[in-house]
């Protein structure tokens, strides 16, 4: 009895461990307004659609890499970019928030508009990525 409450003492103490290693906060730099949205794959002629493509947790923008190569060859840009909090961003590891994670898509959705206004625009999230498209 008294392995067993130690073993899950023991878990729960590496448990609580791994989850302080996601802290949550603001974001280092909340400006991404220098942060250059990463064109994934472009097509070699003038894109007929653009897709941006928003990562899940614990992932980065490079997770839509095969689907870049599947859309490049059909005529569509994949644009992804990695979020607050995530990837290769200097806030990595610190979780931004709802409204954060919302206002920085808002803020791509409104470049693509601006570079691309008379193509077709689509979003795509995976798992969170998805809820944040939501």
């Amino acid at each position: 009895m008294k392995r067993r409450l130690g073993l899950l003492i023991v878990s729960a103490v590496l448990l609580l461990a791994a989850c302080a290693a996601f802290r949550t906060g603001p974001p280092r730099h909340p400006d991404t307004a220098h942060l250059p949205v990463e064109v994934v794959f472009a097509p070699p002629g003038p894109p007929r659609a653009v897709v941006l493509a928003l990562h899940g947790l614990n992932d980065r923008k490079a997770a839509f890499a095969r689907f870049g190569r599947f859309a490049r060859r059909h005529g569509v840009m994949v644009v992804a970019y990695d979020q607050p909090g995530f990837g290769a961003r200097p806030d990595r590891g610190i979780w931004p928030g709802e409204e954060a994670l919302v206002a920085e898509l808002r803020r791509r959705l409104s470049d693509l508009a601006r570079r691309h206004p008379d193509v077709p625009r689509f979003v795509l999230g995976h798992s969170m990525g998805a809820a944040v498209v939501i």
